[in-house]
């Protein structure tokens, strides 16, 4: 089953082709209420915020590896096949895994539980709107 993402629309659409820039400015957000849910303690907070910005940046080349602008999954013009996702979530998991190694040595074992629990409710985002476009 195919599902669509965008293609080489980045460069011929103004707005997309500034999607990546918006990343870091949605990535602020986002580590800012990560940050804010787990209570990150001052001493902490350095290495957090390394960790975090890095697991992000990764994150972001691998979508830009396989031209996709999670933002923008509902108007996407491009097909990707089964074995292109799996490679998505491959690469995906060895970035969690690697993050969570780092984690696991600065956090609580609360505040860790938690992360763990925030980071699944973004991965079911992801794959939600993966599923949606489905067969589109």
């Amino acid at each position: 089953m195919l599902i669509p993402f965008l293609s080489d629309a980045y460069s011929q659409d103004p707005f997309l082709s500034d999607a990546y820039s918006q990343d870091i400015h949605e990535h602020d957000d986002i580590f800012n209420q990560i940050k804010a849910q787990l209570n990150i303690t001052d001493e902490q907070n350095e290495n957090f915020e390394l960790i975090i910005k890095e697991y992000l940046q990764k994150q972001t080349n691998i979508f830009k590896k396989y031209n996709i602008n999670p933002n923008s999954l509902n108007s996407s013009r491009k097909q990707i096949n089964l074995a292109q996702l799996r490679a998505i979530k491959n690469d995906m998991d060895k970035i969690n895994q690697q993050t969570e190694r780092k984690l696991v040595k600065i956090l609580t074992k609360e505040q860790f539980k938690i992360f763990k629990i925030i980071q699944e409710e973004q991965r079911n985002q992801l794959r939600l709107k993966l599923m949606e476009n489905r067969g589109k």
